[in-house]
């Protein structure tokens, strides 16, 4: 359940309505624009792959959880979910974290990507667990019209 849905007398869910708020406005449109713009500084990453891979891991950027922390790929500390200090700034980092940990390193398919990304161990071997191969693969397609936005183009959306 959202921390949204809850109720606001919960002590463990201060400040709920503020983080509510700040959540109902993400502009899912400006935050993929944001990949693209990245995606274009960091020329050896696929846009679309990266946009599927947040689609499929944040709920089509809808998991409060994540976005209430402008984390948009499920990025894991020792202390949990990682944090940053605005979304075009955990945009950025999800962005060069795929350009240098794995398509800098030759990862440069779903499949070779989500042997990293989300493994699974089939007898003695590690594999790319196949249905998050499969949903990102599908996912892709819904991002296939892939174009280079400005910043000017992004302040635009943004609002």
């Amino acid at each position: 359940k959202s921390a949204c849905t809850l109720r606001k007398k919960e002590s463990r869910y201060k400040n709920t309505e503020k983080n509510c708020k700040k959540y109902k406005k993400v502009n899912k449109k400006y935050i993929y624009g944001l990949i693209d713009y990245f995606s274009s500084i960091y020329d050896n990453v696929d846009a679309r792959t990266l946009k599927a891979i947040a689609y499929l891991e944040s709920g089509n950027l809808s998991a409060s959880s994540m976005m209430l922390k402008n984390n948009i790929f499920g990025g894991m500390a020792s202390s949990g979910l990682i944090k940053y200090p605005s979304i075009e700034y955990g945009v950025y980092r999800y962005v060069l974290l795929m350009s240098k940990s794995y398509y800098g390193k030759g990862l440069t398919t779903v499949e070779t990507i989500g042997k990293k990304y989300n493994p699974v161990t089939v007898g003695n071997k590690q594999v790319a667990n196949p249905s998050w191969v499969a949903q990102v693969k599908n996912f892709i397609s819904k991002f296939e019209n892939n174009t280079s936005l400005t910043l000017e183009t992004l302040k635009e959306m943004e609002g």
